[in-house]
C-alpha cells in the first residue's frame, strides 16, 4: 500500500521507509512470525530514538495499513500530549488515509478526531493522551503504541497495568521514546537489558538517519574543522568535550559530513545534544542539566579487566547495607597514578539480603588469587592496605543486645584493616569531577582519565551516569535509590585522592585512625600508602 506524508521540507511525497524504519519493521516483521511459530513468547519493544528519525511516522502507518486490509484489528496509539496527538492522527494518520484512492478504503462507520473506524471488516484504529491512569481501558487491543512514553505525565506502569486487561495475548506493544533522565523509562530499559522484564530493547542511534549530515560551507570551514579532529591541540577548552566526542565518532567510521551535522547541532543545544541525538543508550539518559556526571562514558572510563601487576598498591572500601543495598569495591593504582576499580561485590534492592559477617567472609573469599608453584595451583590472599568504609561501620546499633559494631561482624567475617572513609559529599563529587576528566595518553593515541573501571564492575557503571546533582546544592550528587554503589566507590576514591595530597600529619592522623585490630603486616603496609 502506497502512502503519501508530507516531509520535513513541506513536500508532499510518497512514503518510502529510511533505513532505521526499515531495520525496525523488518525486526517487527520477523518477531511476528517467530511469535507465531512458538519461537518467542512476547511482542513488547522498548525504542529508545533519536529525534525525528521517524518512529511514530512508520508505526502509525503501519497501524494504519492493518485496520485497512485486517480483519478485527484493533491499533490504539497514546501520545503524551495533547498537541502531539492531534499531529499523530492528523498529519500522519489521517492525511494519508485521505490520499487513498476511494477503491482501497474500506466502508467506514467512524471517521472522527480521534479515530478511524471500518464497519465491513470490523478494524479500527484510534489515538489519544496519556492525561489519565484510565484511559484505553474500554478497549479489545492488539496492536499499542506507546509514543514519547518516557514523557507521559502519569508515568508508564500505572497506564501500562490499565491497559493489561484490554491488550490480547498476541499484542504487538511498543514503547518509544527519546530518553527524558533517570525516570521510569529508563527503569524499564535497565530491565529490558538485564533480562528482568519481556520488553526487547532497541537502540537507534542518530547517526543511522542518512539525511543527518551537513556540508561545508567553505574548503576553509572544512580545513578548520578537520584541524580540530586531527590536532588534539588546538580546539579551545570550551569545545573540547564534543571534539573528543567527534573523534570517537570518526573511529566508529562516521564520515565528515556527519560530523560536521553533530558538531552544528552541538553548537545550538550543547549538552541537550546527547540527549535528542545519542551515540549510546547510556549517554541519552545520563544528558540534561540535572545529570551529576555528564562527563562519564564508557568509551573513556571503562576498560576490559587485565592482571594486575603484583607491586601496584591495592586497597578497598565500602558501603555498609543488609536493608538498603551495600557495596564493597577494590582498587589499584599503576606506576603513574592511574587508579583503576578492578572488582565489585554489590547487591541490588531487588537481590535477597546478605548478612554482614557473611558480606565480609565473601569479601575475603574475592580478597584472593591463584597461583602456580611447580605444577600446584596455590591461593594466596592479596595484600591490601586497608578498607576504607562508612564511618556508621562504628557504631552500636540499638537493637543489637551484644552491643557490636558492624566492624566487629566484619570480624567475625575475617576481614580487618578499616579506616572511617571521607564522607563531605562535595568532596566526593568534586574527586569524582577531577578523576573522571579526559585526557589523550600520548602512549595510545587514546583518550582515558585519571580513573579507569573494569567492565566486571557492572552495578557502579550502571548507575554511575544515572546520578543527578543535589537541587539545593549542585555541588552534591542527590540521595537516591541508586547512590549505594557511589557511595562505596566514592569512599576508595576519595581515600587515596586525601592520601595523595596529605601532609606528614594529617597522614599520621590517618594512620591512627586505622581500626584497632589492625595486624602488623597491615599497618606496615598502611604507612607504605600514606609515604607514597
Amino acid at each position: 500500500m502506497i502512502f503519501v506524508i508530507v516531509d520535513k521540507d513541506k513536500r508532499t511525497v510518497p512514503f518510502f521507509l529510511n533505513d532505521v524504519q526499515h531495520s525496525f519493521i523488518d525486526d517487527l516483521n520477523r518477531a511476528k512470525e517467530d511469535y507465531r511459530a512458538g519461537r518467542r513468547l512476547h511482542l513488547k519493544f522498548l525504542v529508545l530514538k533519536g529525534r525525528q528519525q521517524g518512529f511514530t511516522s512508520v508505526i502509525t502507518a503501519y497501524q494504519l495499513a492493518a485496520a485497512i486490509v485486517t480483519r478485527n484489528f484493533s491499533g490504539f496509539t497514546l501520545a503524551d500530549s495533547g498537541e502531539n496527538t492531534t499531529t499523530i492522527f492528523e498529519d500522519k494518520a489521517k492525511f494519508p488515509y485521505n490520499n487513498l484512492p476511494e477503491q482501497v478504503k474500506p466502508t467506514e462507520k467512524y471517521n472522527t478526531r480521534r479515530e478511524l473506524h471500518f464497519e465491513k471488516i470490523n478494524s479500527r484504529w484510534r489515538a489519544s493522551t496519556a492525561g489519565t491512569k484510565e484511559v484505553g481501558r474500554s478497549k479489545t487491543l492488539n496492536f499499542f503504541h506507546g509514543s514519547e512514553s518516557g514523557f507521559w505525565p502519569y508515568g508508564i506502569e500505572s497506564i501500562m497495568t490499565g491497559l493489561g486487561e484490554a491488550l490480547t495475548k498476541d499484542a504487538v506493544i511498543i514503547l518509544e521514546s527519546t530518553a527524558n533522565g533517570p525516570n521510569e523509562y529508563k527503569d524499564i530499559w535497565d530491565g529490558a537489558i538485564q533480562g528482568k522484564n519481556n520488553y526487547e530493547a532497541k537502540f537507534y542511534e542518530w547517526w543511522r538517519s542518512p539525511e543527518y549530515r551537513l556540508s561545508f560551507e567553505s574548503d576553509q570551514a572544512k580545513e578548520d574543522f578537520l584541524r580540530k579532529i586531527t590536532d588534539k591541540e588546538f580546539p579551545p577548552d570550551r569545545e573540547r568535550d564534543i571534539f573528543t566526542e567527534i573523534r570517537m565518532l570518526k573511529a566508529r567510521g562516521l564520515d565528515v559530513q556527519q560530523l560536521y551535522w553533530y558538531y552544528h547541532k552541538w553548537r545550538d543545544k550543547k549538552d541537550k545534544v546527547k540527549q535528542e541525538y545519542p551515540n549510546t543508550p547510556e549517554q541519552a539518559f545520563q544528558s540534561g542539566d540535572s545529570i551529576a556526571f555528564p562527563e562519564f562514558s564508557k568509551e573513556i572510563h571503562v576498560c576490559s579487566p587485565f592482571k594486575i601487576p603484583d607491586h601496584w598498591y591495592r586497597w578497598r572500601s565500602c558501603d555498609n547495607g543488609y536493608d538498603d543495598p551495600f557495596s564493597w569495591y577494590w582498587f589499584t593504582v599503576s606506576e603513574d597514578g592511574q587508579v583503576f576499580i578492578y572488582r565489585e561485590f554489590t547487591r541490588t534492592r531487588e537481590d535477597p539480603r546478605i548478612l554482614y559477617t557473611e558480606q565480609a567472609k565473601r569479601v575475603k573469599e574475592l580478597s584472593t588469587y591463584s597461583v602456580i608453584e611447580r605444577g600446584r595451583e596455590i591461593v594466596e590472599e592479596e595484600t591490601l592496605l586497608y578498607t576504607a568504609a562508612g564511618k556508621d561501620a562504628w557504631n552500636t546499633h540499638h537493637r543489637d543486645e551484644k552491643g557490636k559494631t558492624l566492624i566487629d561482624y566484619y570480624h567475625e567475617g575475617g576481614v580487618y584493616g578499616f579506616v572511617p572513609a571521607v564522607t563531605d559529599r562535595r568532596l566526593r563529587k568534586a574527586v569524582w569531577h577531577e578523576y573522571l576528566s579526559p585526557y589523550m595518553d600520548g602512549n595510545t593515541d587514546r583518550w582515558t582519565s585519571k580513573v579507569q573501571i573494569f567492565d566486571t564492575c557492572k552495578e557502579l557503571i550502571r548507575t554511575l551516569p544515572q546520578l543527578v546533582k543535589d537541587e539545593k546544592d549542585a555541588e552534591k550528587v542527590a540521595d537516591s535509590k541508586i547512590d549505594n554503589q557511589y557511595d562505596g566507590a566514592s569512599y576508595g576514591l576519595v581515600s587515596y585522592h586525601v592520601g595523595q595530597s596529605d601532609s606528614e600529619e594529617t597522614a599520621a592522623k590517618n594512620r591512627n585512625d586505622f581500626d584497632k585490630d589492625f595486624d602488623e603486616e597491615d599497618e606496615t603496609a598502611g604507612s607504605g600508602f600514606y609515604a607514597m
